[in-house]
């Protein structure tokens, strides 16, 4: 998911940037188990902080 965000980063604010990631992981952890919630938490953190050290 956050792959498909980088076209958009340079016109959308960070913050709004995690709020889409956290819509995601939210609606991943309420769809799928427990473990697919945790992973998709970790993967959209992992993405977040890569793509704000490349700011």
């Amino acid at each position: 998911m956050a792959l498909a965000l980088v076209p958009i980063h340079p016109h959308v604010s960070s913050a709004n940037l995690a709020l889409i990631l956290v819509v995601v992981v939210v609606a991943v952890a309420t769809l799928g188990s427990r473990t697919a919630g945790v992973l998709a938490a970790l993967s959209a953190a992992a993405w977040f902080a890569r793509g704000a050290a490349a700011i």
